[in-house]
């Protein structure tokens, strides 16, 4: 039998409705028009200290540039937007790139050729590239809020040491002390300084300079591979919180996505997504076995040493 929700997802005015009220959903014919006569702002402050780093693949291609579009119309601009693109999956490089995606390069803007890490391309090639730098990482499918840098930044003032993220889950146990399945996780409002609670890179990460020079787990190519290759928010709390370093969510911060694609989120088209992977499947719980495994000790017995 239909669940209420899937009944209004397979029907398109229902669907538009529940879009429209919950979850909105970028109107990219609008958005065309702007990225086509966009001239990047002159006036808009900038952080020379931050960087965001995101990267994409050629099934989503298509669509990354309204989130880098998103992110050159930010309140606080960055000093650099690097997309990260694998060399193996673009064998002609720019000339398997969109028209409009090129277009938006500039000062600011660039596009990298790294080689295919999966979705640790978001991250671990910057933190190379841009030692001393902090690093805002975000998904490629996502319309950012004109605020999201600033809310991340204020935050990030006062709490210098900390991750910052916008959308967290708390990690639950049973009363036996054993790690629940991901899917009975609860959403973080707000937090400050936790260690119990992992960060969701597409609602955006802020990693402090301080924190990437100091987790060195983080680059250890070998480990993520094998433990957890397709579960990079799993990968990026442990190692920071490895280091000794905890997690903040401000009050106030963005909840809610704007998609680029929601029908692809919601599994009304047949796209794959790493969600639809670790949670449908079961991965994040598999990957974090794998991990308490690797430790020799429960996820429990980790936060609590």
């Amino acid at each position: 039998m239909l669940t209420i929700k899937q009944f209004i997802l397979n029907h398109s005015i229902t669907r538009e409705l529940f879009f429209f009220f919950f979850h909105k959903k970028a109107n990219k014919q609008r958005l065309n028009k702007k990225i086509d006569n966009f001239i990047l702002s002159t006036t808009t402050p900038i952080d020379e200290k931050l960087v965001v780093s995101l990267t994409s693949f050629p099934a989503r291609i298509e669509e990354v540039q309204y989130t880098v579009y998103s992110m050159l119309t930010q309140s606080i601009l960055p000093q650099k937007i690097i997309l990260w693109l694998a060399e193996e999956q673009f064998k002609i490089k720019e000339l398997d790139l969109p028209e409009r995606l090129l277009s938006l390069r500039n000062n600011i803007f660039e596009i990298r050729w790294c080689t295919d890490l999966r979705s640790y391309k978001k991250l671990v090639p910057a933190i190379k590239e841009f030692a001393g730098k902090n690093i805002v990482i975000c998904d490629d499918d996502i319309f950012y809020r004109k605020h999201t840098l600033k809310k991340l930044l204020e935050c990030h003032n006062e709490h210098p040491n900390d991750v910052i993220c916008h959308i967290g889950q708390e990690i639950c146990f049973s009363d036996d002390k054993q790690l629940l399945p991901y899917t009975n996780w609860k959403p973080v409002k707000q937090c400050f300084q936790s260690k119990n609670v992992l960060p969701i890179g597409g609602g955006t990460v802020l990693y402090p300079s301080t924190i990437l020079q100091k987790s060195p787990l983080l680059l250890r190519k070998d480990l993520f591979k094998e433990i957890a290759f397709y579960a990079d928010d799993i990968w990026f709390w442990f190692s920071v919180i490895s280091a000794g370093f905890a997690i903040s969510i401000p009050r106030g911060s963005y909840k809610s996505m704007i998609y680029v694609n929601p029908e692809r989120e919601y599994g009304i088209s047949n796209e794959m997504t790493l969600a639809k992977i670790n949670v449908g499947k079961d991965m994040n719980d598999q990957q974090l076995k794998q991990l308490e495994k690797y430790l020799g000790k429960t996820i429990w017995q980790f936060l609590h040493k």
